[in-house]
C-alpha cells in the first residue's frame, strides 16, 4: 500500500484557479441566492412557503426550513427522468418486473408512527414479518403532478442496485389507493450521528466515526458511478446518509438519481440542494458524474466544521453559516479556500477535500480514487487497522 503523508496540506490562502462564474457575488440572482432568500423569508416568518421564482429552477430540492423531510424534498415541476418506464405500470408492477421478489402485500405490514411527513408523502415505521422497515407512502390527494412518476422512477433505479452501502428497496405494496415502497430501516441520518442522538446517549461521533461513515458513502458512490450504466445521485447531503451504530451507513434518496448511457454523458437539468450543488450545476452548464464529488466534499467539510464548532449547516439559520463559511470564499477574486477546520488535522485528508471542492471538475478525484485514498488515510490514522485485518492479524495481536 502506498505510504500516506499526514503532514499539512496546501496553503489555506488561495484555491488557485477556479473557473466558472461567482457562486454568491453575482449581480444576477442565481438559483442558489434565490433559494437562500426564500429560506430567509421563511426563517423570519415573512412567508409560509417559498415564492415561485420567475425562472424555473428545475428539480431543485426544497429548502429544509419548509417542513419537508429530506427524502421528500421535491419540486412540483418535476418531470419523469426515465421516459422508458411505461406510465400504465403501477409502482408495484415496475418493482416486480425489475425484482420479482419485491411482491409485498399491504396487509403483511404492521404500520407504526410517522417518521417524517411532508406535503407529498409520508414515511412511517413498520414491521414486515416482524422486521423493522420504513414505509414511504404518497399523498395522491396533494394535487402535485408527477408524484407517481417520481416514485416509479425511484423504484426503477433502486430495484437495480445491490450494495451494502446503499439503502435497499425491499418491495412495493399492492394498495392502488396509497402507493408505497418498503425500505430498509435505519436509526437516523448523518446529522443524528454528528449530534450523538443515534443511541440516545448523547455522545457525538469523533473523527474515527466520521471516517467510517465517509468510507461507506464513498464505497456506495463508487459502485453507482462504475455501473455499466453509471448513476449520478445529484443530491448528496447529510440527510440522505442514513446511519446505524451497529451496521454502518447507507446512501438513500434516489428520486433525483439519473442513469447515464456512458460515464462521459452530460446533463443540463438543475437538480440538487443549493448549498451542496456543484458550480457547473448551479450555473446551468452541462455537468456529469464529478458534480457528485463536489457535493461529497461539501458534506464532509460540514462534518469537520461540526466536529470543531458543534454547528451544522442545516437547521435554523445554519444554511447561511454554510454559505458564509463554505461557499463565499470560493466566490472571491482570486478564489479562496474555505478555512480549514481545526478538527481536520490530517494534511492528506485536507488535500483530498480541497481537490473535491475544486470548481474545475477535472481536478476532482473520482469516487474510486477518493475511496482508495480515504482508506489509506483511515488506515494510517488508525495505526494500520485495515492492513492488519487484510493480513488476518487481530486487534489483540497488534
Amino acid at each position: 500500500m502506498e505510504e500516506v503523508s499526514l503532514e499539512s496540506g496546501p496553503s489555506e490562502d488561495s484555491i488557485g484557479s477556479l473557473p466558472g462564474r461567482s457562486i454568491v457575488n453575482d449581480r444576477r440572482p442565481t438559483r442558489l441566492s434565490i433559494v437562500l432568500q426564500q429560506q430567509a423569508q421563511v426563517a423570519e416568518g415573512r412567508a409560509s412557503e417559498p415564492s415561485r421564482p420567475s425562472a424555473p429552477l428545475g428539480r431543485l430540492s426544497a429548502p429544509p426550513l419548509l417542513g419537508l423531510p429530506p427524502e421528500m424534498q421535491r419540486s412540483q415541476s418535476q418531470t419523469t427522468l426515465m421516459p422508458s418506464s411505461p406510465a400504465r405500470l403501477s409502482v408495484k408492477e415496475i418493482a416486480l418486473k425489475l425484482s420479482p421478489e419485491s411482491d409485498i402485500s399491504a396487509k403483511d405490514i404492521q404500520m407504526g408512527c410517522e417518521i417524517a411527513s411532508g406535503q407529498f408523502a409520508v414515511v412511517s415505521r413498520g414491521l414486515l414479518y416482524g422486521q423493522k422497515v420504513a414505509v414511504k407512502q404518497l399523498r395522491l390527494d396533494s394535487g402535485a403532478d408527477g408524484l407517481l412518476e417520481d416514485l416509479r422512477h425511484e423504484v426503477a433505479v433502486m430495484s437495480s442496485l445491490r450494495h451494502p452501502s446503499l439503502l435497499a428497496l425491499l418491495g412495493a405494496t399492492d394498495d392502488p389507493k396509497r402507493p408505497a415502497i418498503v425500505l430498509e430501516y435505519r436509526d437516523g441520518t448523518l446529522y443524528d450521528a454528528l449530534h450523538g442522538s443515534l443511541t440516545g446517549r448523547g455522545v457525538p461521533i469523533d473523527e474515527a466515526g466520521l471516517l467510517r461513515i465517509g468510507q461507506d458513502v464513498l464505497a456506495g458512490m463508487a459502485y453507482l458511478h462504475t455501473r455499466p450504466s453509471p448513476i449520478i445521485h445529484r443530491d448528496l447531503k447529510p440527510p440522505n446518509v442514513l446511519c446505524d451504530e451497529r451496521v454502518g451507513s447507507k446512501l438513500a434518496d434516489f428520486g433525483t438519481a439519473q442513469p447515464l448511457e456512458t460515464p462521459t454523458e452530460r446533463l443540463s437539468e438543475c437538480v440538487g440542494t443549493a448549498l451542496y450543488m456543484a458550480p457547473e450545476v448551479e450555473a446551468g452548464r452541462p455537468y456529469g458524474l464529478k458534480a457528485d464529488a463536489f457535493s461529497f466534499a461539501c458534506m464532509m467539510y460540514e462534518c469537520y466544521y461540526y466536529l470543531e464548532h458543534g454547528k451544522d449547516f442545516y437547521e435554523g439559520m445554519g444554511v447561511f453559516t454554510g454559505l458564509d463559511v463554505l461557499r463565499s470564499p470560493m466566490s472571491l477574486s482570486p478564489p479562496q479556500l474555505p478555512q480549514r477546520p481545526v478538527s481536520c488535522s490530517c494534511g492528506a485528508m485536507w488535500r483530498l477535500l480541497v481537490a473535491g471542492l475544486s470548481a474545475d471538475e477535472l481536478e476532482r478525484p473520482s469516487f474510486v480514487k477518493a475511496s482508495h485514498k480515504w482508506s489509506e488515510i483511515r488506515d494510517a490514522l488508525s495505526g494500520g487497522a485495515s492492513t492488519s485485518w487484510l493480513a488476518g492479524v487481530s486487534a489483540r495481536e497488534r
